[in-house]
């Protein structure tokens, strides 16, 4: 059984990346390839010029996987371990020795490694990947099929119930998300290669520190490792020179645990991990590979469902603004939306209310980009606008599942935004986000989408703009003395609170990494459509117009909160300028 064409050039890519092959060589055995129908790989080991223990070194150390020599005889456990011997000859994986939790399989195939998730979940084994020779390989797989009763399936099930695929089943194309499936805990770092301790390291620490998102970025002379915590990117000088000196290893073993394709360089790539912490705790991890003229970037958002509270309680609202969010989530019908940018916990907002929701009497629908919590009871749809499975075409589906609820990731365009109000005017509960400066803007944006102000004013119940700004250290929390009296009138306050108030801000100690904040708060408004709005949102009213109204009936805007949370201590008036101050 010899490697596919596709497999092969991977192969070829990879050894370049790895120093085996030239760029030039490597050019020369594609030209080769299509001239005579065979592999490059066959031809290049057919040329003498690499040896096939020079390619399973370089692909060891590149990989991060031990190197190991074959054993001379099939392995007993090849046939009758845990493992379907018809899943592990299709794609290139041999058995070699189960020990306790743990079965150690060899690989020659780096394609391969994106089945050891999958071998785990089926077995309950952790997978061990050896890297062996190619020749290695193929007398172990002719010993396998020799020695399998009734032959090999020509078509056979993965060991979780789905077709295998031939050698090539793990490859995920470009633009693809996946559904995580779990990885071990990395308990211990003893007896790992280099780059599978540094990414590690990487990973955990940032988990442990709470950090949101991890950024690896490669430029000409070096690589610099960024975590995005409380909202602000933060340098890790420590890791910069490690991550240099491994940073092609380093993308490779992250594509790997992700399952995306290791040897796709020049397109973008979205995948997915699910890990476990050391302490058991369940993490999933969205990765986005994107090539630039330096080499590729990395961004890992941590998605640490243990860390995060999904009652609304917990999220910061003021208790009226609180109160007018539960009444539009419990209406029987209506559009609720939440408004914010990127980052500023509107999934959070609206997982905190199908929490609520959530009931074995309701039929609740969501369609997400991508799928961020798995929640049970809840009909989760992936968006994949590769397959046109588009918010559009997900809601067209959902209003004939007869559900109560449905939530729409997005709203990014007329169709999507017509569908959804139709929903809402049709006995549906519609909740959905939107990117708007404020609560107010949201109107004005579902107009400039080509929405009519009529079906607006009827469908819209309520409106959440909303933002996260990191809060005061409460250890070294002290006055901040560069605040003036001007200052604070800029930003809202009457003479009179300006002249009263002591605003304070964390100088900087070891509990807060010297940043004088700790943790994050957020600030919202909650703005009900009531009779008077609704009929100036039918008559397409200005902003302004809109605002007096919603002003007159109670509405509290974000800087009116905010201005109470630096009155109550919570928030520094840097913060306050840095996420309320649009113009």
């Amino acid at each position: 059984m010899k490697f596919s064409h596709s497999v092969s050039t991977q192969l070829v890519a990879l050894l370049r990346d790895c120093g085996v092959v030239s760029p030039v060589l490597q050019q020369q055995l594609q030209h080769a390839a299509q001239e005579s129908g065979r592999s490059p790989l066959d031809i290049l080991l057919a040329s003498g010029q690499v040896r096939e223990e020079q390619i399973a070194q370089a692909l060891s150390q590149h990989l991060a996987i031990p190197r190991m020599s074959a054993p001379q005889n099939l392995p007993a456990v090849a046939l009758d371990g845990p493992l379907p011997a018809s899943f592990a000859y299709h794609n290139r994986i041999v058995p070699l020795q189960q020990d306790g939790s743990s079965l150690q399989v060899a690989v020659a195939d780096p394609a391969a490694l994106s089945q050891m998730s999958n071998i785990r979940v089926a077995t309950g084994l952790t997978a061990k990947p050896v890297l062996v020779t190619i020749a290695d390989m193929e007398r172990l797989l002719g010993e396998l099929e020799e020695k399998m009763p009734g032959g090999i399936d020509p078509a056979p099930a993965s060991p979780g119930g789905r077709s295998a695929g031939g050698p090539q089943a793990a490859k995920v194309p470009a633009r693809r998300t996946r559904t995580p499936e779990a990885v071990p805990p990395a308990t211990t770092d003893e007896g790992q290669p280099e780059v599978i301790r540094l990414v590690n390291r990487i990973i955990f620490d940032a988990i442990e520190r709470k950090v949101s998102d991890i950024h690896l970025e490669p430029y000409k002379d070096g690589a610099r490792l960024r975590y995005r915590l409380d909202g602000v990117l933060a340098p890790q000088d420590a890791m910069a020179a490690p991550l240099f000196k491994n940073y092609a290893a380093v993308t490779t073993r992250i594509k790997i645990m992700a399952a995306l394709d290791i040897a796709e360089r020049r397109l973008p790539q979205d995948g997915a991990i699910a890990m476990q912490t050391p302490d058991g705790r369940e993490v999933d991890l969205r990765v986005s590979i994107l090539p630039t003229s330096m080499g590729e970037r990395v961004v890992m958002r941590i998605l640490d469902r243990g860390s995060m509270s999904m009652d609304l309680k917990d999220l910061g609202f003021e208790a009226d603004d609180l109160e007018r969010f539960m009444q539009g989530i419990n209406a029987s019908q209506g559009m609720v939306l939440v408004t914010g940018p990127t980052g500023s916990g509107k999934t959070t907002t609206l997982y905190g209310a199908l929490r609520l929701l959530n009931e074995p009497g309701i039929n609740i629908l969501t369609a997400e980009d991508p799928v961020e919590f798995g929640v049970n009871g809840l009909g989760q749809v992936q968006i994949n606008d590769a397959i046109e499975l588009t918010f559009a075409k997900a809601l067209r589906s959902f209003l004939r599942q007869d559900p109560e609820v449905i939530l729409v990731g997005e709203i990014r365009d007329k169709e999507t935004s017509d569908i959804a109000i139709k929903a809402a005017l049709t006995g549906h509960l519609v909740l959905s986000t939107l990117h708007t400066n404020d609560a107010i803007g949201t109107i004005t944006r579902l107009i400039n989408m080509g929405t009519p102000g009529y079906l607006i004013g009827a469908a819209l119940s309520t409106v959440v703009g909303q933002r996260l700004a990191r809060r005061n250290c409460t250890r070294c929390q002290d006055l901040d003395l560069n605040v003036n009296d001007k200052i604070l009138l800029g930003i809202g306050f009457s003479a009179a609170e300006a002249s009263r108030l002591r605003p304070s801000r964390g100088k900087g100690c070891e509990h807060c990494g010297h940043t004088g904040y700790k943790g994050r708060v957020g600030i919202y408004e909650v703005l009900r459509i009531g009779d008077k709005l609704r009929a100036a949102i039918i008559a397409q009213a200005p902003e302004p117009t809109l605002m007096e109204i919603a002003l007159q009936e109670g509405f509290h805007t974000m800087q009116h909160n905010g201005r109470a949370l630096i009155m109550r201590g919570q928030l520094s008036v840097e913060e306050y300028q840095r996420n309320l101050v649009f113009n």
